[in-house]
């Protein structure tokens, strides 16, 4: 709740999103917001898998860098990881070859 003389907190516009978003990775996962998204016909499967794509890019970069506490790096592994998992779908057991086990990427 905001004090006397601050403005009330309140979500970033989506201009606010899109300015922002080449300088870096955010520590709050988008990605069950895009696969809402996506579930409802707003994105397509292409413009969710870019979107996961980019964002790990983003957050691999940020790793890399080490600019950001401790606490956010590993916030951000763990977003590398759901990220990765969520970028490479699992093919259909009816693709794989015969005698083939096929389960999805750590």
């Amino acid at each position: 709740m905001a004090s006397k003389g601050e403005a009330p907190a309140s979500l970033p516009s989506l201009k606010q999103i899109q300015d922002n978003s080449p300088y870096g990775a955010m520590t709050t996962s988008m990605r069950v917001a895009w696969e809402i998204a996506r579930d409802s016909g707003l994105l397509d499967a292409s413009s969710y898998l870019t979107a996961l794509h980019n964002q790990l890019r983003l957050i691999e970069k940020e790793i890399v860098l080490a600019r950001a506490s401790r606490n956010d790096l590993n916030i951000l592994a763990q977003m590398q990881a759901e990220y990765a998992h969520h970028s490479f779908p699992v093919r259909q057991s009816s693709d794989a070859a015969p005698n083939t086990h096929v389960t999805a990427r750590p």
